[in-house]
C-alpha cells in the first residue's frame, strides 16, 4: 500500500477511519517494512489519532515514555539505537525518572516523522 493508493489526508468520516485502521492493521503485522513504508504507517497512525481525538471522548492518553517504547518496538530498535538517535542516554527517561530534553525530542520526532510534543510531558 502506498500513498497513491491511499493518500495521507485528514480522515473526514467513519468509513475513512475504518479503512485507515484496516490498512494500519495489515501493514503493522508485516515484517521488514522499508523505512518509507514505516514512515507511511506512522503518518497513517497520526491521522487515526487525530480523528480519534476529535470524535471519541473516552480515549486513553499515553505517556511520552509509552510512545517511545511503542516506537522502539515498532521499529525494532534497542536502547542503544534510541540513545544514538537522541544523542543522549534515555534510560532515566524511559524509567520515568527524568524528562526528555527538547533537543532529544526534536531528534526523535525527526526520526519517526511525528511531532516533538509526543515525547514531551503533556
Amino acid at each position: 500500500m502506498n500513498s497513491k493508493q491511499f493518500p495521507l489526508t485528514p480522515i473526514e468520516d467513519r468509513i475513512q477511519y475504518d479503512k485507515t485502521r484496516e490498512i494500519i492493521r495489515n501493514m503493522d503485522g508485516q515484517k521488514n517494512l522499508t523505512e518509507d513504508e514505516q514512515i507511511y504507517l506512522d503518518r497513517l497512525f497520526a491521522l487515526v489519532t487525530q480523528y480519534e481525538k476529535q470524535h471519541f471522548k473516552c480515549r486513553r492518553t499515553f505517556t511520552p515514555q509509552e510512545r517511545l517504547l511503542y516506537k522502539m518496538e515498532q521499529w525494532n530498535l534497542s536502547l542503544e539505537d534510541i540513545n544514538s538517535i537522541a544523542g543522549c542516554d534515555l534510560t532515566e527517561f524511559l524509567s520515568g525518572q527524568s524528562r526528555l530534553t527538547e533537543e532529544a525530542a526534536i531528534k526523535l520526532s525527526e526520526r519517526f516523522a511525528i511531532t516533538p510534543s509526543a515525547f514531551l510531558e503533556d
